[in-house]
């Protein structure tokens, strides 16, 4: 296998193998910053104010979570286009974006975002 030292690379291509990872770094910061506020809820004093906030908490992060894949795909999809294998068409990323959408709303039903 052919290994081509950083220092080579067009800064495009670096910052293309990026955004994935930094897709997945920020999105775990959120599922933190969303469990730390469930956690926060959680040892409060229990009210009726503090079990809806809890649960709108919980239900965000699964939202979260859930769709991770889903924008992991956006960005990879954005990656391709960007490198040229994908046409830059907007025609082409907005059939992607309505059967992707779809998709996404036919597996995590309720947990999907709306459009």
């Amino acid at each position: 296998m052919w290994n081509f030292p950083p220092a080579l690379w067009p800064p495009l291509l670096v910052d293309l193998a990026r955004l994935p990872a930094d897709l997945a770094w920020g999105r775990a910061w959120q599922q933190a910053r969303l469990q730390r506020s469930l956690f926060e809820l959680l040892f409060q004093r229990p009210e009726a104010q503090a079990a809806d906030q809890w649960a709108h908490a919980l239900r965000d992060g699964a939202a979260s979570l859930a769709s991770l894949p889903f924008d992991l795909a956006r960005l990879q999809h954005a990656a391709g286009v960007l490198a040229g294998v994908w046409p830059r068409s907007l025609l082409e990323s907005m059939r992607f974006e309505r059967q992707l959408g779809a998709i996404e709303q036919l597996t995590l039903g309720p947990l999907a975002r709306s459009a």
